[in-house]
């Protein structure tokens, strides 16, 4: 899976990543498997940036990166909530890394 800077190519690497998802953490909800593609093509993006992270790895960040609606606050809202909730537990995920 990679990933180029245009529009057409995020699009094919979020179909791609959550097909992927799909097969192997079919036991997390819809929302937490949207939520999860979100924040790894985030990561990706920002990552890729030359500037867009100067060294340090945040929230903040990652939220700027987010292609969800909303502006910055939202996404970082957003964020924040789906890594502090309670029902996406670590021990449903472990299963599908192990596949």
């Amino acid at each position: 899976m990679e990933i180029r800077s245009n529009e057409e190519e995020i699009k094919n690497f979020a179909a791609e990543l959550r097909k992927k998802l799909d097969e192997h953490f079919s036991s997390l909800t819809k929302p937490a498997l949207k939520n999860i593609t979100e924040i790894v093509i985030a990561l990706v993006i920002l990552l890729r940036t030359p500037r867009g992270w100067y060294g340090r790895l945040t929230l903040n960040g990652i939220a700027r990166c987010m292609r969800t609606k909303g502006d910055i606050r939202i996404r970082y809202k957003r964020l924040d909530r789906f890594l502090r909730n309670d029902r996406f537990e670590i021990g449903k995920t472990i299963l599908g890394l192990l596949r």
